[in-house]
């Protein structure tokens, strides 16, 4: 048996499992070139294939200003330092999202409870955070 993934284009691995030597083999196409398929272990989740070598997926170096914030919009919880382009959602008693421009991301809560915010930009590693709003 052999252990494989296989990747998209970006280099996201898309799955991972493992199959006889045989059919390894067979994962060339009809004009001779390798599908997006390599033998070997990875986690999807913290790694991806970068110039045919399985390599670790960076982390986003946001700084929150705080994790909790008073639920009635006069306290604001700023995200800092993540790139243009991040898909950023945030869930909870109230839901809203977007797209990053670069620029500092300012939250305010006017509903008590816990908010999940997911940040996801591949091939940064998704990363979900728990505001309290109070």
């Amino acid at each position: 048996m052999t252990n494989y993934l296989i990747y998209n284009q970006a280099g996201e691995i898309v799955q991972t499992g493992s199959m006889l030597e045989e059919m390894f083999e067979l994962q060339i196409d009809e004009e001779g070139n390798r599908r997006p398929i390599m033998a070997g272990n990875a986690d999807p989740k913290t790694q991806y294939v970068q110039d045919a070598e399985v390599v670790a997926r960076p982390t986003f170096a946001v700084a929150f200003s705080a994790m909790s914030a008073a639920a009635d919009g006069s306290e604001e919880i700023t995200l800092s330092g993540l790139p243009a382009g991040v898909a950023v959602s945030v869930a909870g008693p109230a839901a809203i999202s977007g797209v990053t421009d670069g620029s500092d991301i300012v939250l305010t809560f006017v509903l008590p409870g816990r908010y999940m915010v997911r940040l996801k930009l591949f091939p940064y590693q998704d990363m979900e955070v728990t505001l309290n709003a109070v």
